[in-house]
């Protein structure tokens, strides 16, 4: 019996587990970011975000944490490449103040540890693109 509770309950486990995933894809695709930016930059540092949080898309309709985290280092690299808070939201389409917003949200997080290390992955990995 101890062997069925256990198939039982990792059974459970990955079905919870393809549930989220359904949900963050559905929300991906209401989310309409399937649009391509007017400015490359935009396009691929999303994705770059993306891969390094392990989601499918950063503007879902979500407040969850990571989903949080993605959106602010998104603003925050391309603010500091010199990409206006006006053109970024309407990139993005968000308010000129949901990006500062954002970018106060990045202060907050940037004194952790891990999310610092992976901040530098992204922005090195982007400033490469760049270079090319």
């Amino acid at each position: 019996m101890n062997e069925i509770d256990k198939l039982l309950k990792k059974l459970k486990q990955d079905q919870n587990i393809l549930l989220e995933n359904f949900r963050e894809e559905v929300l991906r695709i209401q989310s309409g970011q399937q649009k391509k930016y007017a400015h490359k930059d935009f396009e691929v540092l999303n994705e770059i975000v993306c891969r390094h949080f392990g989601i499918p898309a950063i503007f879902v309709q979500t407040r969850k944490i990571y989903y949080v985290a993605a959106r602010s280092v998104f603003d925050f690299i391309l603010r500091n490449n010199g990409h206006t808070l006006g053109f970024i939201g309407s990139e993005t389409n968000r308010e000129h103040t949901t990006i500062i917003n954002s970018l106060k949200i990045y202060e907050g997080f940037s004194k952790d540890v891990s999310y610092k290390d992976l901040y530098l992955e992204i922005k090195n990995e982007f400033n490469e693109w760049k270079t090319l």
